[in-house]
């Protein structure tokens, strides 16, 4: 399947989950209170924070030596790794109970563990899925996932039942996704040798911050509101807007996903020249849906909020930093996972350490001094910090360039489609489905005028359309 091709499903699959979770979660936030939402945000920030610093290095290791060489004893060494991990993590919220429940607002740590044992299987086999190739089927394991979690957390709200069983909900749809996802291993677990333990560790040495650098991304700012900020309320008006502007995002994730291992095999046999050919497209193409996103977010990411309800407007300003975050990160993510692709986690060690610093530090002041805007704006402006650290480091390894003629197309056709959105906002009626509407109406001008006008878009297009 080629690069484009496949970026495609993992993007295509990645909007029906978000479509499958924005439809839920209009519902939840309809029917559940702010209070309980926001407790089980809480409880989700921090799993997929253990997935990340405890799972997710070590499946990212597997998914990167098994693309580079194909052994299955790299399989068999992290499932050993894992599940020693996973025994450690589960003591420790055991002996900590009484303080985590306290953070969460609710008696929640024990569906916690059993959380953290479904969703660490689920991310496992997502990695070996990609490490062996085949990142379109792992990609379409998303939407079967939220679409079960939406189905059962939506009869959750429907029988009036609690945070616990929200939570069992997230659970059954994970253990789902693995069994699913079990039956399309090709690769098998063998006995591991201590190399191959050894060589996931050495990759794990550096990378362990790579994952820290991803998940701090996404919820430190949500961790730090739960530690700082106590109005519940506010922690659910943030999580709503940042599911938001991770919509608008998934392209840029769905390419730099695609394309780590293409880059670790190209890397491998020291083929730079495509693997510089690839990032191009890569870069060319991360903001296509996040350009004009901060535009139209600008101009009615109000309304989009009130699909909501009335009192989640009050996210609006967060809204836009969030956007505007996102678009960042969605050019730094290209960088940094060619430099762990081209097995230099060092360089993205180094990325990720000033990144992460500047990232806690920045929310536990701002967040102290102005709230959940000050959360925003950290993220925005640590990830903007690694987005020139990380150019720097790639530009010094392998040497890229900016397509700027495409990206300045895209901002383009993207302030044409703010131009029709401004003059007909006024007109059309402020309920959903004028909502609706409007973001119809503004995709169609953006892909109209940029079909128009790039010539390398309607070229790539060609390329990759099934046929």
């Amino acid at each position: 399947m080629k690069i484009g091709q496949t970026s495609a499903v993992y993007f295509l699959s990645n909007i029906g989950t978000s479509v499958l979770g924005f439809l839920a979660m209009l519902y939840l936030t309809h029917n559940l209170a702010e209070d309980l939402l926001a407790s089980y945000f809480l409880v989700v920030a921090i799993l997929i924070w253990l997935n990340v610093l405890f799972g997710r290095t070590i499946q990212r290791a597997v998914s990167k030596r098994l693309s580079e060489t194909g052994d299955d004893g790299y399989v068999g060494a992290g499932l050993l790794m894992q599940a020693v991990v996973g025994v450690v993590i589960v003591f420790a919220l055991l002996a900590f109970r009484g303080w985590m429940n306290g953070y969460f607002r609710a008696p929640a740590t024990v569906p916690l563990v059993g959380l953290v044992a479904v969703t660490f299987a689920f991310s496992f086999v997502q990695e070996v899925l990609k490490g062996q190739h085949d990142v379109h089927i792992a990609a379409l394991l998303q939407p079967l996932d939220r679409g079960v979690r939406s189905i059962l957390q939506i009869t959750v709200a429907v029988l009036g039942l609690g945070l616990s069983a929200l939570l069992v909900g997230y659970g059954v749809a994970s253990f789902v996704g693995v069994a699913v996802g079990v039956t399309y291993l090709s690769v098998g677990v063998y006995q591991p040798t201590r190399e191959h333990v050894a060589s996931l560790l050495e990759f794990i040495r550096y990378s362990w911050l790579g994952m820290l650098g991803s998940r701090a991304f996404a919820s430190m700012d949500t961790v730090i509101l739960g530690l700082l900020i106590a109005t519940s309320s506010f922690i659910t008006y943030y999580e709503i807007a940042w599911n938001i502007a991770s919509v608008l995002g998934i392209f840029g994730v769905a390419l730099s996903e695609t394309l780590f291992p293409e880059i670790s095999k190209l890397g491998a046999e020291g083929e730079n020249d495509r693997i510089r050919t690839l990032l191009e497209d890569a870069v060319a193409y991360a903001g296509l849906f996040l350009l004009p996103g901060i535009v139209g977010t600008a101009l009615i990411g109000s309304r989009v909020l009130r699909l909501y309800g009335a009192s989640y407007a009050k996210a609006s300003t967060v809204l836009l930093v969030l956007v505007f975050a996102r678009v960042v990160y969605a050019y730094e993510s290209q960088f940094l996972s060619a430099l762990d692709a081209l097995d230099r986690p060092d360089l993205a060690f180094r990325v990720n350490g000033v990144f992460v610093a500047a990232n806690l530090g920045g929310n536990l002041v701002l967040v102290y001094r102005y709230g959940w805007v000050g959360a925003a704006v950290a993220t925005a402006g640590s990830t903007a910090l690694a987005l020139v650290i990380s150019y720097y480091y790639l530009d010094s390894v392998l040497g890229i360039g900016i397509p700027y003629g495409e990206l300045g197309q895209q901002v383009t056709a993207a302030i044409a489609m703010g131009t029709v959105v401004y003059a007909i906002e006024t007109v059309i009626d402020r309920g959903s489905v004028g909502t609706v509407a409007l973001v119809v109406i503004g995709a169609a001008v953006y892909f109209a005028v940029l079909v128009g006008i790039s010539k390398h878009f309607r070229t790539t297009v060609a390329r990759n359309l099934p046929v």
